[in-house]
């Protein structure tokens, strides 16, 4: 993977071609999405208050030097009631990353799948 593909270009904007992935097995498995952008969806995350659960991010275009965004697009459930996730990326290195997704409720467990955007620059 040695470059991007742009999608389309418009004042301020510029799209790239994104890529959706399904986690199998557990909250701990593996994903493979080689797409510069792309999107997510975890298994059923269980998560107790302040607890964190990763899996690598498989991805030919992530390099050592590279920066990785990610954010949580769309939660499961009430947030709050149904945990609080967030995700930080860690370990960026040729061919991957790691997702890092945790509860910060204080009280409430995760509750459901998450879905998680990310962007690699």
């Amino acid at each position: 993977m040695s470059s991007y593909r742009v999608d389309s270009l418009s004042p301020n904007i510029i799209r790239l071609s994104k890529g959706t992935v399904t986690q199998t097995t557990n909250s701990t498995t593996a994903v493979t999405l080689n797409k510069a952008a792309g999107v997510i969806t975890t298994v059923s995350l269980s998560n107790a208050a302040a607890a964190t659960t990763s899996f690598t991010l498989n991805n030919g275009f992530i390099k050592a030097d590279s920066v990785v965004m990610a954010c949580i697009e769309s939660p499961s459930g009430t947030i709050g009631t149904n945990g609080y996730a967030v995700v930080t990326v860690s370990a960026v290195a040729d061919g991957s990353c790691v997702l890092n997704v945790t509860n910060l409720a204080p009280s409430n467990a995760l509750s459901g799948a998450v879905k998680i955007a990310y962007i690699i620059v």
